[in-house]
């Protein structure tokens, strides 16, 4: 894949680099389908429900639930309450996430040629 604009967040993502902002950035999320509005709701928890039909794990606190909606009448409870909950912790769960601790990978040091990497 070529370098890109994410259609999101606007960033610039090289080739090869991982990019999830959808995951962080917002609380839902709609993709316009050909006969469905495909609604991404990020919320802390997985939603057991008929409406949904994929959970994703989206970052280490939330969790991308997606729901498709075909006609209008569907955009009301619980869908509503669950769009609501998302707001509503929104800035909590990326709060949790940038205090959660991150793996720490240890540097690999150049050596020079004839000395091993660890010596000093």
């Amino acid at each position: 894949m070529a370098d890109y604009e994410c259609l999101h967040c606007k960033q610039w993502v090289e080739n090869g680099e991982t990019h999830d902002c959808w995951t962080t950035t917002g609380y839902f999320f709609v993709r316009p389908k050909s006969k469905y509005l495909e609604v991404c709701i990020m919320l802390g928890r997985p939603i057991k429900a008929p409406q949904v039909c994929n959970v994703m794990k989206g970052s280490r606190t939330k969790y991308a639930n997606m729901i498709r909606i075909t006609h209008r009448d569907e955009v009301e409870a619980p869908i509503t309450d669950w769009l609501r909950e998302a707001y509503d912790v929104h800035d909590v769960l990326l709060a949790k996430s940038s205090r959660a601790p991150r793996v720490q990978r240890a540097k690999k040091s150049v050596s020079e040629p004839g000395r091993p990497a660890d010596a000093s």
